[in-house]
């Protein structure tokens, strides 16, 4: 490879050659273990990814199983409290019931 500046032309000698070629041959080899180190992180965030995603699936299943479960103490809870007379509802005892589903019913 030959370089013109001002009109002078500058040619690599032997030795420049040599650390070129040389150079160029451990990019070309670094450049391929890095490309064979891409697809090995890729494939472990792959994996990392469907067992994430796979547990994020069970929590958000036995998450619904909770919710069905306090919604059924709460509907218990709230029938409890109706089939209680107004005056028991609002007492100190029944606004505690009365607290009580609600605190269930947030969750």
């Amino acid at each position: 490879m030959s370089r013109n500046v001002d009109g002078t032309t500058f040619r690599l000698n032997r030795a420049e050659k040599d650390t070129r070629d040389a150079t160029v041959a451990r990019l070309q080899v670094v450049k391929e273990n890095l490309e064979d180190q891409i697809v090995a992180t890729n494939d472990v965030i792959r994996e990392t990814l469907e067992t994430l995603n796979s547990t994020v699936q069970e929590y958000n299943e036995v998450l619904g199983e909770a919710s069905e479960y306090a919604s059924a103490v709460v509907q218990s809870a709230r029938h409890e409290i109706e089939d209680h007379t107004e005056k028991w509802q609002d007492s100190k005892t029944g606004s505690a019931a009365v607290d009580w589903a609600d605190t269930w019913e947030a969750l």
